[in-house]
């Protein structure tokens, strides 16, 4: 094998090389961008419907009663709404989720009760989701939870807006 042959293969695996990891970090780059973009979208429109969520003060020996807003007014393709009681009863969804409910468990809502806010990633009807939850408190006690989920891609594909291949089921912030 003459040198400029050996030179030629040792430049082009260092250059194939080089390009590997330049586009990896690059599609981990926009992975990265199109989570946060998509979290602050489900954020800014749960904090929308929170800001609409009305508490009507109890009369004598009576509890609290929260008045929802109506979910569609908020929702666009993709974005859904839910809102569960503290044991994860369904009080109200958006319309666009028809007879469906978002994924829920038992660490989420003792997550919810400590009030914590947090981002997951689920799947309902084969559709992955991101979604975002956010307790209802009234007077430093959860009363339920707010879920707002956006749709990541279609079923049987995998997004990178939707936490891609490097992120955990699980993404707090």
């Amino acid at each position: 094998m003459s040198i400029r042959l050996r030179l030629t293969v040792w430049y082009t695996l260092v250059l194939a090389t080089v390009l590997a990891v330049v586009g990896l970090f690059l599609y981990w780059l926009m992975a990265q961008n199109l989570l946060g973009s998509v979290d602050r979208t489900l954020r800014t429109r749960a904090d929308d419907v929170w800001n609409s969520i009305r508490v009507v003060e109890p009369a004598p020996l009576r509890l609290h009663q929260i008045l929802l807003p109506d979910f569609d007014v908020f929702s666009s393709p993709g974005i859904y709404y839910e809102v569960v009681d503290a044991s994860g009863r369904v009080v109200a969804r958006s319309t666009s989720l028809g007879d469906q409910s978002l994924p829920l468990g038992n660490e989420t809502l003792q997550r919810a009760a400590r009030g914590e806010r947090f981002f997951q990633i689920a799947s309902a009807a084969g559709e992955p989701l991101r979604l975002y939850h956010r307790p209802l408190q009234v007077e430093g006690q959860t009363v339920g939870l707010l879920l707002s989920a956006n749709r990541c891609a279609r079923s049987g594909t995998r997004s990178p807006g939707c936490g891609g291949r490097w992120s955990s089921p699980d993404c707090s912030p």
